[in-house]
């Protein structure tokens, strides 16, 4: 049987494509900074990596880290602090899942004023589009593909950094003041 030659049309854009690869690393740094917390949460680091890790859902990842907060940050306003983070980094997951799991798709523009959508590409398909006029790359979903560009990637990556260091922030925090008692054995204390 012979072998297709059929690629995503994101190949077209070699910076879309290393844009990705860099997205993908740092969701990896952020998914490593999220379990570290969860061990600095519950006093153990290798027992957080094992829990963190054998949920298959990011939701439950992120409603785990916020348990623990819960029951370990005494402070209101610094449990507030964490959750709202986590929330912004679920909220962030969503949108590097569409970057990652959406299928992408060349929206050309034809001689006769008709527009094509193509999702997958053939060897053949390159000869067509070097003739094609006003192609860009998109995602598909609901409605027209939402264009993408380096700067759609550069400003989700440049989040997830920014999401990291507030991980490491609070980490910190926590490593300078020492886990605080939980907040109903903080009422019994003298």
């Amino acid at each position: 049987m012979p072998e297709l030659d059929i690629y995503s049309p994101l190949e077209l854009d070699d910076e879309l494509c290393r844009q990705l690869g860099i997205l993908t690393a740092r969701w990896s740094m952020l998914e490593e900074a999220l379990y570290r917390l969860l061990g600095h949460l519950i006093g153990d680091e290798d027992t957080a990596r094992k829990m963190y890790f054998s949920l298959g859902a990011f939701r439950q990842r992120i409603e785990l880290i916020k348990a623990a907060a819960d029951e370990q940050i005494l402070i209101e306003g610094d449990f507030f602090t964490c959750s709202d983070l986590l929330t912004k980094i679920y909220d962030l997951f969503k949108k590097r899942s569409t970057l990652i799991h959406r299928a992408y798709c060349v929206v050309v523009r034809l001689d006769n004023g008709q527009s094509e959508l193509w999702n997958v590409l053939f060897h053949i398909d390159q000869i067509k589009l070097e003739n094609a006029k006003k192609r860009y790359i998109g995602i598909i979903g609901e409605g027209d593909p939402k264009r993408i560009n380096k700067a759609t990637f550069s400003s989700h990556n440049k989040r997830v950094i920014e999401l990291i260091d507030k991980i490491i922030e609070i980490n910190s925090a926590l490593n300078c003041a020492g886990i605080p008692l939980r907040r109903d054995e903080q009422k019994d204390a003298p």
